[in-house]
């Protein structure tokens, strides 16, 4: 549109608005509305360090001292005439928003609120009725951060924390690893779930009441941009590999969430391990067609009726023609909010409603604020409350294999050839060591401490005990 067509522009983008949106009995849930905005005034260019680089943390971003001009904002409606209402207001750096079951409470990430800052980074809690605001991660040691929360369906909450001490090893240390973190708010206990060389990251709820997040896979990979999504129990047990194990595509697999009455379906933002920060491809998966590389890629958007190609490449997202994505929220199994950029490199974003027929519809449109995080405010359904399987007052773990046949990678191997597992557990990097060659010529990035000798049955299956909380790697030997 030219300069002298802005109002007939406005017209069609209400236009839209209206028929796609405000006409639909199911998008009564966008009545009310959260995000996040943000904004930097020390220029246009620091935009660039408004969302951490993909390999990163959040508590690998510039914190205190950073003026970002934080908020959070309520959306009563979705026409350009609709009220905003600010509920929260600060200096710094906010985001990761995740809205209670019953739509009266809010999660999010900060750079230390106060004057007298024991961490960086904290999750901290917004009552929507009352204002008050407090941090559920005050406890956690003062040398570590804590990020990326989500509610539970029992009241306890999963967050990220680098209590490992560990650092990103290919980057000498210097980005601290995060690892989920589960906090019972009731007995005031929190206890470390996941025990990965490189970062977690996104923990979300599945219908199902399992938990899904995204893991950095390092450890005996191939290829150093892989992620893999992940889901497991909220006790931390049995994890399992959801999309993407053993895949080059996609590189990146940020901000996962289900599509709401979609069994195995979810949308998530495919990203390359370097370039872009954080933003990429909408793109929808259906696992029951398939986990690894496209075979689960079911569209991008935009991208109806066309299939998602397999592309190998580390940059995955430069120079994009389509608009970029970030932080999509589904609500239903067609229609998402999200945030859009044209350029991944402007830093600038703003919330859109979009759907799978390529409608787009922009919600906001500012040239200076990063908007992040969009959500339906209002009550939604809880899953299901799995009870805890873990022991753990127990000091080690009884670890049973039916058969070590099963699965893609043990593929044409004849059985009765393996004949014993060893066992070993990985040593990660610590914080602030380490390189590319430190262990070798690109290498593992590990030690690797042999506990044993294990037989293998002729069935196919093993059975040994090993010390609970511990990274454990098999190999078997013929």
């Amino acid at each position: 549109a030219g300069p002298g067509q802005a109002a007939l522009l406005r017209e069609m983008v209400d236009l839209r608005r209206k028929a796609l949106i405000e006409a639909l009995p199911e998008q009564n849930g966008l009545k009310a509305w959260v995000s996040v905005r943000r904004f930097n005034p020390s220029g246009k260019s620091s935009f660039n360090h408004d969302r951490p680089a993909n390999w990163q943390g959040i508590s690998s971003m510039p914190g205190p001292g950073r003026r970002y001009r934080s908020g959070i904002v309520k959306f009563n409606g979705v026409s350009s005439s609709s009220p905003v209402e600010q509920l929260l207001a600060d200096d710094r750096w906010v985001g990761h928003l995740d809205v209670d079951f019953s739509g009266e409470k809010l999660m999010f990430t900060g750079n230390g609120f106060g004057k007298k800052e024991s961490r960086p980074w904290d999750v901290f809690e917004l009552d929507l009725k009352t204002g008050k605001k407090e941090s559920l991660t005050a406890h956690m040691p003062a040398d570590t951060d804590s990020y990326n929360s989500c509610y539970l369906p029992d009241g306890r909450i999963i967050f990220v924390n680098t209590s490992g001490m560990q650092g990103v090893p290919c980057v000498a240390g210097v980005d601290y690893v995060g690892n989920l973190h589960l906090y019972d708010r009731e007995k005031k206990t929190t206890r470390r779930l996941t025990f990965d060389q490189d970062n977690n990251w996104f923990p979300t709820m599945l219908p199902d009441g399992r938990v899904m997040f995204l893991r950095w896979e390092y450890t005996e990979s191939a290829h150093y941009f892989s992620r893999v999504l992940m889901h497991m129990n909220p006790d931390g047990s049995d994890q399992k590999e959801y999309y993407g194990s053993n895949s080059y595509w996609p590189n990146s697999l940020f901000n996962a969430r289900p599509l709401p009455g979609r069994p195995g379906m979810f949308a998530g933002i495919v990203s390359g391990h370097h370039g872009v920060k954080r933003l990429g491809e909408l793109v929808l998966f259906d696992v029951n067609r398939g986990r690894t590389a496209t075979e689960g890629a079911v569209q991008k958007i935009p991208g109806y009726g066309k299939p998602v190609e397999n592309v190998t490449k580390d940059q995955l997202v430069q120079g994009l023609k389509t608009p970029y994505f970030a932080e999509p929220y589904p609500l239903n199994d067609e229609c998402f909010l999200a945030v859009s950029s044209p350029s991944g490199n402007q830093g600038v974003t703003n919330v859109v409603w979009c759907d799978i027929y390529d409608n787009i519809v922009p919600l906001t449109a500012s040239s200076y604020f990063v908007y992040a995080d969009p959500a339906p405010l209002g009550p939604r359904k809880k899953p299901p409350v799995l009870h805890d399987r873990v022991k753990t007052e127990s000091k080690t773990a009884t670890v049973y294999i039916s058969d070590v046949y099963r699965g893609r990678a043990m593929a044409g191997v004849p059985r009765g050839e393996a004949k014993a597992l060893r066992v070993f557990m990985s040593e990660y990097s610590p914080r602030n060591t380490g390189s590319h060659y430190a262990m070798g010529m690109e290498s593992n990035w590990d030690l690797k401490v042999l506990y044993g000798t294990v037989p293998v049955n002729p069935d196919g299956s093993a059975i040994f005990t090993a010390p609970a909380c511990q990274p454990l790697t098999q190999k078997g030997h013929a």
